[in-house]
């Protein structure tokens, strides 16, 4: 059997430019997919990698982490200036 594709909803800072994802959208992914994997997808440079946040359903984790179908994850990218 084929496995499903997953549903997660991602919301992102603009900085952040995640080509064809809009912030607040809903988003298939397959299955077993981590948040690097979602990244690499969206053709974010591996270097900038760790300079994004995660969360997901409102709780900070790592790259690694294995989204699960409805997961909510926000990305940020933290910005200073002065």
């Amino acid at each position: 059997k084929k496995a499903e594709p997953m549903k997660i909803k991602i919301k992102f800072s603009a900085i952040l430019n995640l080509h064809g994802v809009t912030s607040g959208s809903e988003i298939e992914i397959k299955d077993g997919s981590t948040i690097t994997d979602l990244l690499t997808l969206y053709r974010i440079k591996e270097i900038q990698h760790h300079y994004i946040i995660s969360f997901v359903n409102g709780r900070n984790q790592r790259s690694s982490y294995t989204l699960c179908n409805g997961d909510s994850l926000n990305l940020l990218l933290p910005a200073g200036g002065g």
